[in-house]
């Protein structure tokens, strides 16, 4: 049991890790630069060149993603460049909405779901079916679609 449990916690690290690797390359597949995007068109190449250097832009890709495991790791998440606030705290700003609509969303959806599976699974009827199939994806969809 023990070795199961150690196998599900090592691939749950191994698809957070994948996780933040794909997220790490689509921020450097979109298009522009973001040292030019934050300073915006009057930016000198001076500025760009500082700005790029001070972020660590500039660095082979290999080693900026290194820089970033280790400063997930340590919880640093960084600096809004726009803000200028943390990343972290406007996380943890935001955390307690998360947690009460995820909360709220599985509590509709168990409260409903379960009666709504049951009485499927006794009623055979296709009408009956479909209709409580789609109810359920539209009431489990709209918690992504709602914010405090």
């Amino acid at each position: 049991m023990l070795l199961y449990a150690l196998q599900r916690l090592a691939l749950a690290a191994l698809t957070v890790l994948v996780a933040v690797a794909i997220m790490f390359a689509m921020l450097h597949l979109v298009p522009g630069d973001p040292a030019s995007i934050a300073l915006g068109p009057r930016a000198t190449p001076d500025m760009v060149a500082e700005f790029r250097q001070r972020l660590g832009l500039d660095d082979p890709l290999s080693l900026q993603f290194l820089h970033f495991l280790g400063n997930v790791a340590h919880g640093d998440l960084g600096i809004d460049i726009w803000t200028h606030a943390s990343v972290a705290d406007m996380v943890m700003r935001e955390l307690p909405h998360t947690i009460a609509l995820t909360g709220l969303g599985l509590g509709w959806a168990v409260l409903i779901g379960i009666p709504l599976g049951c009485f499927s699974a006794i009623r055979r009827a296709f009408c009956v079916q479909v209709s409580g199939r789609q109810f359920s994806i539209s009431v489990a969809s709209c918690r992504r679609l709602v914010r405090p």
